[in-house]
């Protein structure tokens, strides 16, 4: 009898070891399963963020390439308007220049005007004198085409600001 109480207590002991063995067994499985379901949350968080920073990295190269568009445009543009600039300077300057040599003009030629009513007036002396109403129409003519050359050489002279004013972007910086 003590042989098999014997037997019944190593029996009951197997037992009981082969039962926390297989509690033991399911515990590491459970805790396996636990760490593969971490190992899947972790891969799968590692690929989310791998593709958000590939977005990301796709965002920003096509928001640079954006900035570089804009900035090659508006490159662009400024050359361009300093171009036109340039151009409307020197075609002012143009304009103003032919309106100096046209109020020179007119300036010679009505002091050649006069000059020529001084050489009448002298040639004809008394006879100037008796026709006074044609010496004042000439005295008044010549004294409107005065008025006339002062007022262009005032516009010639005041009409177009310095180039400097004009335009304050140095010529050489259009290429």
């Amino acid at each position: 009898m003590r042989r098999e109480k014997k037997a019944v207590e190593d029996l009951q002991k197997s037992v009981s070891q082969a039962t926390d063995l297989q509690a033991q067994i399911s515990a590491v499985r459970s805790q396996n399963a636990y760490l593969e379901l971490m190992v899947r949350r972790q891969a799968e968080e590692k690929k989310a963020e791998q593709e958000r920073g590939e977005r990301l990295e796709e965002a920003l190269m096509r928001t640079m390439q954006e900035h570089d568009r804009m900035y090659e445009q508006a490159k662009r543009s400024t050359d361009n308007q300093r171009s036109r600039w340039i151009k409307a300077h020197r075609r002012l300057q143009a304009e103003h220049e032919a309106m100096q040599k046209a109020a020179e003009s007119e300036r010679a030629k009505h002091l050649a005007l006069e000059a020529t009513l001084r050489e009448q007036e002298q040639d004809l002396g008394p006879a100037l004198e008796e026709s006074e109403v044609t010496r004042k129409g000439l005295a008044g003519h010549v004294q409107t085409s005065l008025r006339e050359l002062a007022l262009h050489e005032r516009l010639a002279a005041s009409a177009w600001p310095a180039p400097q004013q004009l335009c304050a972007l140095p010529l050489d910086a259009v290429q």
